[in-house]
């Protein structure tokens, strides 16, 4: 009987996709006629109107400016994911058979209606024994269903347009796998959970005046996520009033520590910190998924789209980045050429021509104190790189696609929120804090100032070794040269030019550290020199007896390989 049903359902559903789809290919064909914005509304209402899989499939589609011109990914992203509401008796039903016991012995109150109602989740309010208020993400009966009948019917034809000579390069089949990975994702209560916990514990743990709802495990399941309830203004709501000028209602808002200015500055250095310090971060930061706080404080909810960046992508952007500004544009393109997916074998001539001109361009622009903010924004240049990139039939990788459109999504909304925001300046500012910041948590690793204290008792305290290393290397590796001259000769000079450069290394790390105790406090107190001696503390002496003992040391192991045979 279930496998009728689920027959059933497939045809069912086919054929309403079918009739669907001949109807959006219809009015495709004649979009033209109706004005530039057609096309993309055209096929926003195909996949909102299709729904399930669709809708995620137009979500996903939103954001790979590699394949669809800006106005489509800007218009797909406006896609509203709402179903009818499922009754309240349904919805508590999933939760209790979840978690295994009725639903008032977790929760005082459960509302009825619910604040979102998507294909896969809806999202209530409720209010634990204790008092707390949090929110209930339930995943519908059925959903996986669904999404599996258009996954199939998907697959099916991405097979059929990948064998079609004109879209061959489309890789189409590439995209619905990836599509049902993202959504693998997406039913992931589990994971969605995690990634929820990690950037609350992140966010409280950084400088940044941000925060993510905790999450209640105990309350979780494979089928619901009951996370803190955050409560303040929406970031629509902001940008709402901004765009009608409403300043009576911004001056309301602002004696409750709601600043434009400020929150646009929060959420560049928000978004900043996740990519580059925690290598985690919330890919989806629209308006609708961001809210400030009473005080000021952002906050995010909805994390079923999580970015992460593992240590070669990282590297990746940070040396991109670098070469942007060492304004090095040979070594910007190979980076950006590096990111790109397996390159076929063809010419890259003409695309490497562009993307050069389009980074020389923008360092130009970045630099011109005439260019408007909006020139100077990094989507304005993201948008165009993907252009060029879309033009050339190449691609980027999923994961770089989801930082890139998460800093578009923010650089947008903070332009709209501040247009005077220079990220330029704010990106430079943030650089040199965050290696501030690197240098000061290396200094405060009590794995690092165990290493450095225990290295320099150990040198101090244990003559001996010090006294057997030194006569092996003054005897064994000067006669081993001296008895093969004609292979060792190299080889030993070499050696020799490196123990003087320790030596010199060694002398000027005693004098920094006996230069640093004395002078670095009263001259330079908020210096590099400065944070590094008062991390040091008691031990900087320790570390100068060291580096002066090392000195003298390596000077007698220069004098024995330059002595005489």
């Amino acid at each position: 009987m279930k496998i009728i049903s689920s027959v059933y359902c497939y045809i069912r559903r086919t054929l309403w996709i079918s009739a669907v789809s001949f109807a959006f290919l219809i009015a495709f064909a004649f979009r033209r006629l109706h004005g530039p914005s057609t096309g993309p509304r055209l096929l926003r209402w195909y996949f909102q109107t299709c729904g399930a899989g669709f809708v995620k499939l137009g979500q996903m589609l939103a954001m790979r400016y590699d394949f669809l011109p800006a106005a489509y990914c800007q218009e797909l992203a406006h896609l509203l994911d709402r179903l009818p509401k499922l009754p309240t008796e349904v919805i508590l039903k999933v939760i209790e058979d979840d978690l295994g016991h009725p639903w008032h012995v977790y929760f005082q109150h459960f509302d009825s209606d619910p604040v979102g109602c998507a294909s896969v989740a809806q999202v209530h309010q409720a209010q634990l024994l204790n008092g707390e208020k949090v929110v209930v993400k339930v995943m519908r009966p059925g959903a996986k269903q669904r999404f599996r009948i258009d996954f199939l019917n998907a697959s099916l034809l991405a097979y059929l347009i990948d064998r079609i000579g004109p879209f061959k390069s489309i890789n189409a089949t590439g995209l619905v796998k990836e599509l049902i990975r993202l959504s693998e994702e997406e039913f992931d209560f589990r994971r969605e959970a995690r990634s929820a916990q990690l950037l609350h514990e992140l966010m409280e743990q950084d400088e940044i005046d941000h925060y993510a709802p905790k999450v209640y495990f105990s309350l979780s399941g494979n089928f619901i996520i009951t996370m803190e309830r955050l409560e303040g203004l929406w970031m629509h709501e902001l940008l709402s009033a901004i765009h009608a000028q409403d300043y009576k209602q911004l001056k309301v808002w602002s004696l409750r520590g709601i600043d434009p200015k400020r929150v646009a500055r929060l959420l560049l250095r928000s978004t900043l910190i996740q990519v580059f310090r925690h290598r985690v971060f919330h890919a989806d930061p629209h308006a609708a998924n961001l809210l400030v706080l009473e005080g000021g404080t952002l906050g995010y909810v909805d994390f079923g789209m999580t970015g992460w960046l593992d240590e070669r992508l990282w590297a990746k952007q940070l040396k991109l980045a670098n070469y942007i500004a060492e304004e090095k544009i040979h070594a910007a393109y190979e980076a950006i050429l590096d990111m790109l997916q397996p390159l076929s074998q063809r010419h890259l001539t003409d695309f490497e021509i562009e993307m050069k001109a389009l980074i020389r361009e923008w360092i130009l622009v970045s630099k011109s104190p005439y260019a408007t903010i909006s020139e100077k924004s990094s989507s304005s240049f993201l948008l165009r790189v993907f252009n060029v990139i879309r033009r050339a039939r190449l691609s980027l990788p999923v994961a770089v696609m989801r930082l890139y459109r998460t800093i578009i999504i923010v650089d947008i909304i903070m332009l709209k929120v501040d247009p005077e925001l220079d990220w330029g300046t704010e990106l430079r500012e943030f650089a040199r804090e965050e290696m501030r910041y690197q240098w000061e948590s290396l200094m405060t690793q009590q794995r690092a100032l165990n290493l450095i204290k225990t290295t320099c008792i150990a040198l101090v305290n244990s003559p001996q070794l010090v006294y057997h290393l030194l006569e092996w290397a003054s005897h064994k590796v000067p006669e081993l040269a001296h008895e093969y001259k004609v292979t060792y000769n190299r080889f030993e000079r070499a050696i020799l030019l490196v123990l003087k450069y320790c030596r010199v290394a060694t002398l000027l790390l005693a004098l920094a550290t006996v230069g640093g105790y004395l002078l670095a406090p009263r001259f330079f107190p908020s210096s590099f020199w400065a944070i590094f001696i008062e991390k040091l503390g008691s031990s900087w002496w320790l570390l100068s007896g060291a580096a002066l003992l090392a000195t003298l040391l390596l000077g007698q192991l220069i004098a024995q390989f330059e002595a005489p045979e």
